[in-house]
């Protein structure tokens, strides 16, 4: 049976704690970085939470609720990649016009980005195939042509993802520190617990570094430590 990570601890020792570093919004950062869109890229230099601000900018109120949060990234990143007015409605349980209005919204707020993604749904409807920024193919069926987007971002956010668990790993060898597994944007690790503070330092310090695959992309980084996975915090103690 699939272990409960709630249950899940260290088994060598309670000395030891697990460690999970994060990307933060890593698809919105990879497709700014490909659209060059500068409302993306000036929320993102500005530290504060993407998906407050873009709620912001979307729905024309502050972001104040974890819930108003949650739609945010609900609407965002799925309507970028190619849902329309029509299933944005359904999504959200509301009427048909509200959706359209959403996804045109969108659309005029973050330009750039939006007619880049839509240019990739063209390219690959006139020759049916697109490659990404590896050159890596794609072909496409009929009518499946809007899955070039999310192609496009999805790609080089794997890639990059995997190429800083490769270097994550060069880096910490020799250190006491474990290299557990991946989730997506997400690294497991665990170390000992008086190292807490010095290893996180080490895995943010690598992490945060410009990729050398994709030159001038860069994330930030999120570390959580603990001896249980459902249980785990800030150094900060938030």
């Amino acid at each position: 049976s699939e272990p409960q990570l709630e249950n899940l601890r260290v088994r060598t020792s309670d000395d030891f704690s697990f460690l999970i570093a994060d990307f933060k919004h890593c698809e919105v950062n990879v497709l700014q970085w490909l659209s060059k869109d500068e409302v993306l890229k000036e929320i993102l230099l500005s530290g504060v939470d993407v998906y407050s601000v873009i709620y912001r900018i979307i729905f024309g109120t502050e972001c104040k609720t974890l819930e108003q949060r949650t739609l945010s990234k609900r609407v965002f990143l799925p309507v970028m990649y190619g849902l329309g007015g029509r299933g944005l409605a359904k999504s959200l349980n509301c009427p048909e016009h509200q959706g359209v209005d959403l996804v045109n919204r969108i659309y005029r707020k973050f330009p750039s980005a939006s007619k880049w993604m839509s240019n990739q749904q063209q390219l690959a409807k006139q020759q049916k195939w697109t490659v990404d920024y590896f050159g890596r193919p794609r072909r496409y069926e009929k009518e499946d042509y809007y899955l070039a987007r999310n192609f496009a971002v999805q790609g080089v956010a794997a890639t990059v993802c995997a190429e800083k668990a490769i270097q994550l790993y060069s880096r910490i060898q020799d250190k006491g520190i474990n290299f557990h597994y991946t989730v997506h944007d997400g690294y497991i690790l665990s170390c000992k617990t008086k190292d807490i503070i010095s290893t996180c330092e080490i895995i943010k310090n690598e992490l945060e570094l410009e990729s050398k695959l994709c030159p001038e992309l860069k994330f930030s980084v999120d570390v959580k430590y603990g001896q249980k996975l459902n249980d785990l915090k800030n150094l900060g103690g938030e």
